[in-house]
């Protein structure tokens, strides 16, 4: 594994972790049992492991980050007790800045 494929994993592991905890920082779990937070970790380390795996096989795309963004997008409406329309634009937000931010490093290589 090169250096590129170890900062571009890296990378992917932020971007999720950061798109979660922007989008519900300030909003409690609905459920506080500890299968209900076994299951959202589990689906997040899904969400992670499709974003870091997908870079081996093709580079980042719009209908990769709009599919992520969905997934992400239904499983913190299920887990957290936030509002459709802000979970919504919070989300919508973040990931089209980081597509925007993506495009621009493109362009600049």
């Amino acid at each position: 594994m090169s250096f590129g494929h170890i900062v571009t994993i890296l990378l992917k592991i932020v971007t999720v972790y950061t798109g979660v905890a922007l989008a519900v920082r300030p909003y409690p779990m609905r459920w506080e049992n500890w299968w209900a937070k076994g299951i959202f970790a589990v689906l997040m380390a899904a969400a992670t492991a499709f974003r870091a795996g997908n870079t081996f096989w093709v580079k980042s795309s719009a209908p990769e980050i709009i599919i992520e963004a969905f997934y992400l997008f239904v499983v913190l409406l299920i887990f957290f007790k936030i509002n459709i329309w802000q979970l919504l634009v919070r989300n919508f937000l973040y990931w089209c800045h980081l597509l925007m931010l993506e495009y621009f490093a493109v362009y600049l290589i």
